[in-house]
């Protein structure tokens, strides 16, 4: 667990960024390599090699991202992007052989969100302090400026993958649902304690962001916790998820709108219109990965479905669902057959972080290394299931109905956007 510790500092507080002794350090050729000795030094090589129906979706996305950079032509962001998902799909599977198991799982989530908390710590920091410098020596993000002219101030961000203020917000986000969990009164009185002021310490950081999106999916976070807490069934949750995306879709415009003085929102429709013509001229391999911006001439998609599938079309957003649909579905899986309180509230806690996360991936590109890792955390919990978690023909067939409706909903609403 100390490698993995070290990758997640690398990931999320990445000192090799801004901590003088540490800064141009090769990180990744340092922590990969100790990552998978570590696999070897513990026995669990077979583990690593193991391919499982979440394996294989990945593996599958993997190859068609490649197909698709390839059948588009090779630009220098397609080979970042190959290069990327190669790496990321590597961790992935580093991280399920290292943790094995639930124990080991709640241990990566607490150092993860230990992690977060110390960001936090940074990101209320930079809100209050005068000059708006960040421990990084990271100036506060761009804000709309009809927020200056009444008072307001920048916004809190980080460095490296975690510069823009949305894509810092889902760390907060993600560790939200793991704190909430311990508010229950099967907890300890101190432990609860504990959890609300760190809690608080999160939201503040929320805040702090300013991010709408990320605002948005915690708020989700929170009423569907409650939901849980209230004795509703967890498919009820995610349906009850999936009425109120659609609702708001075919919602009037004067409730949906999202105008702002600065048309930040404005143009993220746009990129989701943008995104769907992509689909359109190129169903089967996308544009290519990568390529979006340069497709646009403007921004990149804004979204991460959109993105995915503008740039690997239908078969790509196909697997990219499905990898999620998998991963939680081991999950519910793991959590129908415990009867350990901890571990059912565990199994909740990961089941929002992960809906949290797809949330704010509605309003900014989330394609990281933190999407992948709490995949693979999810992939640990179906592994340790009584049952293998395999996909029939009737989840293919809700995968592919999923993907459809997305599409569907999704035109509607940029089509009443514009109209």
């Amino acid at each position: 667990m100390f490698v993995i510790a070290l990758y997640l500092t690398t990931l999320l507080i990445a000192p090799q960024l801004w901590v003088p002794p540490f800064i141009g350090w090769p990180t990744d050729l340092i922590i990969y390599p100790l990552l998978f000795i570590t696999v070897l030094q513990s026995g669990r090589l077979t583990e690593f090699t193991r391919l499982t129906i979440h394996d294989g979706l990945f593996l599958g996305l993997m190859i068609w991202i490649m197909l698709g950079v390839i059948t588009n032509g090779l630009t220098d962001k397609g080979q970042y992007q190959l290069i990327f998902y190669v790496k990321v799909f590597l961790l992935y599977k580093l991280v399920i052989a290292l943790i094995g198991n639930v124990d080991q799982a709640s241990r990566f989530i607490r150092i993860f969100v230990f992690l977060t908390c110390v960001l936090a710590l940074g990101a209320i920091q930079q809100k209050l302090s005068i000059d708006g410098i960040g421990w990084a020596n990271q100036g506060r993000a761009w804000i709309d400026p009809a927020v200056l002219e009444a008072g307001g101030v920048g916004r809190s961000r980080w460095i490296g993958i975690f510069d823009g203020p949305g894509v810092f917000c889902v760390l907060f986000t993600m560790s939200l649902p793991f704190f909430l969990q311990h508010l229950g009164k099967e907890y300890t009185l101190w432990r609860r304690i504990l959890s609300g002021i760190l809690l608080l310490l999160l939201l503040g950081a929320i805040y702090s962001t300013g991010s709408r999106g990320g605002f948005l999916a915690s708020l989700a976070v929170v009423v569907l916790n409650s939901m849980w807490r209230a004795g509703v069934s967890i498919r009820a949750i995610i349906v009850s998820c999936g009425l109120v995306l659609l609702t708001y879709s075919f919602a009037p415009a004067h409730l949906t709108t999202i105008e702002d003085q600065s048309r930040s929102g404005q143009h993220r429709v746009e990129m989701w219109a943008e995104g769907l013509d992509m689909i359109k001229e190129a169903p089967v391999f996308g544009i290519g990965r990568g390529n979006f911006q340069g497709y646009t001439f403007e921004l990149i998609a804004h979204n991460s479905a959109v993105e995915i599938g503008g740039e690997t079309g239908l078969v790509g957003l196909f697997l990219w669902v499905g990898l999620i649909y998998v991963s939680v579905k081991g999950v519910v899986t793991y959590l129908k057959t415990t009867e350990k309180p901890e571990e059912k509230t565990f199994c909740v806690a990961l089941l929002l972080s992960v809906i949290g996360y797809l949330i704010s991936a509605m309003f900014v590109t989330l394609e990281y290394e933190t999407f992948y890792l709490l995949l693979a955390v999810c992939a640990v919990m179906a592994r340790c299931a009584p049952t293998a978690v395999e996909l029939g023909m009737r989840d293919y067939f809700h995968i592919g109905i999923i993907v459809m409706s997305w599409i569907v909903v999704l035109q509607i609403f940029v089509t009443q956007f514009f109209g």
